[in-house]
């Protein structure tokens, strides 16, 4: 038998300080550690999983806020409860120190072992000691991080969970800008 779930949320707010560091941007992370954490809008989630035989698969995971959006993909195995999930931290701004990687969320549900992708920060430290060799202060270059996340279409994501589900998704008003 094969079963689908999704899950879709507007509204709401999440910590700046935990999505800075799940980017692993050092200089925005050391910035709100020193002048406080503030709220940050959530645009939507989009969770739409399909599963088969206890295994459920994303189709599509995302999480959108004003200044990064992650998005996920793997399965929860629920007949072991085991689960193979990768996070893509995407970051709409750009910082001058940070070593974005790809979050790897393994184990067990009960307790769950997270993880950065060692290859992706194997690479860019490879990328900075090279850079180094040929002019020492261009080894910093391998840890600036362009932006490279973009707004999802969360009303039409939105629309489309409502049709396809016949349902209401909760819609809480968005909290007031930080000064």
């Amino acid at each position: 038998m094969i079963y689908s779930a999704r899950l879709g949320m507007e509204g709401g707010s999440l910590s700046r300080l935990l999505l800075e560091l799940a980017g692993l941007d050092i200089y925005r992370s050391a910035g709100l550690l020193l002048s406080g954490d503030k709220p940050v809008p959530i645009n939507c989630v989009i969770v739409d999983l399909e599963g088969e035989n206890g295994v459920m698969k994303t189709r599509e995971m995302i999480v959108d806020t004003d200044v990064t959006m992650i998005r996920g993909e793997g399965h929860v195995d629920f007949k072991d409860e085991g689960l193979d999930m990768t996070l893509k931290v995407l970051p709409k701004d750009s910082s001058p120190v940070s070593a974005r990687s790809p979050i790897h969320v393994t184990g067990k549900l009960k307790s769950p072992n997270i993880s950065l992708d060692l290859g992706a920060l194997a690479m860019r430290g490879g990328v900075a000691t090279a850079l180094g060799l040929l002019l020492p202060p261009a080894a910093l270059l391998a840890f600036v991080e362009p932006s490279m996340g973009e707004d999802s279409n969360c009303a039409a994501l939105i629309r489309k969970l409502k049709q396809d589900t016949g349902s209401k998704v909760p819609v809480s008003p968005k909290p007031a800008p930080a000064e």
